[in-house]
């Protein structure tokens, strides 16, 4: 192991200033050489810490721990947009806003949740919307339903595009049987 000090690092400045030093493989510096080059504002490169950092940074990014935090947050926000449509759909079925209200905990929770797979009925789920009159309550429900599923679509990841598209077909259907008095 070689120990460079201060005494070296100005012998070698003084014969010719440099603007970063190499710290070697088997060498280290003293505290008083590693205060000298932070004095004179002169970069340290460490070519046996370069390495390890490089295998830090990609262990982090597959760290499942940090996925986690990922697919939580992820979770976090659907839910958050699910409670959203329940809320405001509260006034014109209470039944179902409850139910989708049951759908953002257990998304929150991170349990298990079964969606039957429906035929998604969106263009269907338009065309009333787009021949109802302006004084139709349901037209209110049909923009929260559209705004929640545009949100989910934003956040929408490979992993969990089915379950969206699941939802967005329940919301549709829902609005379908509401406006046909079912």
């Amino acid at each position: 192991m070689l120990f460079i000090t201060e005494d070296n690092l100005r012998y070698k400045y003084k014969k010719s200033p440099f603007d970063s030093y190499i710290i070697e493989k088997g060498s280290k510096l003293t505290p008083q050489a590693r205060q000298f080059l932070l004095d004179f504002r002169i970069d340290i490169v460490d070519k046996t810490k370069a390495k390890n950092t490089k295998k830090k940074q990609n262990k982090l990014g597959d760290n499942p721990i940090c996925k986690n935090l990922d697919e939580k947050k992820l979770d976090e926000e659907v839910s958050l947009i699910i409670k959203k449509i329940a809320f405001e759909l509260k006034d014109f079925d209470h039944e179902f806003a409850s139910y989708l209200n049951d759908l953002a905990i257990k998304i929150f929770k991170n349990e298990i949740i079964d969606l039957e797979k429906m035929n998604c009925k969106e263009s269907e789920a338009i065309d009333i919307y787009m021949n109802m009159n302006l004084d139709n309550p349901y037209l209110k429900s049909f923009i929260s339903i559209e705004e929640g599923i545009d949100k989910l679509n934003k956040i929408k990841e490979k992993n969990n595009e089915e379950f969206i598209y699941k939802i967005a077909a329940k919301l549709y259907i829902w609005f379908i049987n509401i406006c046909k008095g079912g």
